[in-house]
């Protein structure tokens, strides 16, 4: 009986790791791609929410305009300032906000009503106010923001 002797010389065994090395550095590459779009997805959010709470921070600061007359004058600007106020979601600190009164002028003219009637100065005073505001979130991200934001008041006299 004859044995027959086949010669391999390891061609698949070659083919197969260098495959498999191939098919692993893609996989590494995908990976690390991957992990980078998380970590700027986190840094978009972050920076979105350190914009809403400096966009809080005016809102919160036109709110307290209108809720106090001392506000709405040339002598007195930073009445309605405020700093480091916490925000909260249910119970979690969401970030801090602060607005500043940067600028207030007395307008010696209201504008006219829809009828073309003009406001005297005797029964209305007009303001311009610009407020920056600021919002900084308390991820560990650290996002911060700051908005300048401008807006024109008309408002009776005050006696």
């Amino acid at each position: 009986m004859m044995k027959s002797h086949c010669k391999q010389s390891g061609a698949a065994l070659i083919t197969s790791l260098m495959l498999l090395t191939v098919l692993t550095l893609l996989s590494v590459s995908v990976m690390s791609t991957s992990r980078m779009q998380m970590s700027m997805a986190a840094n978009v959010e972050t920076n979105e929410d350190a914009f809403q709470l400096a966009h809080t921070a005016g809102e919160r600061y036109v709110s307290a305009v209108w809720k106090n007359d001392a506000c709405v004058n040339d002598q007195t600007p930073g009445t309605c300032n405020f700093a480091d106020q916490t925000i909260k979601h249910g119970e979690k600190v969401m970030g801090t906000i602060s607005a500043t009164n940067v600028y207030t002028d007395l307008i010696k003219k209201c504008p006219s009503n829809r009828a073309g009637n003009e406001y005297t100065m005797e029964t209305f005073q007009s303001f311009h106010f610009e407020v920056t505001s600021s919002g900084k979130t308390t991820s560990s991200r650290g996002g911060e923001a700051v908005q300048r934001q401008g807006w024109y008041v008309c408002a009776p006299v005050q006696q």
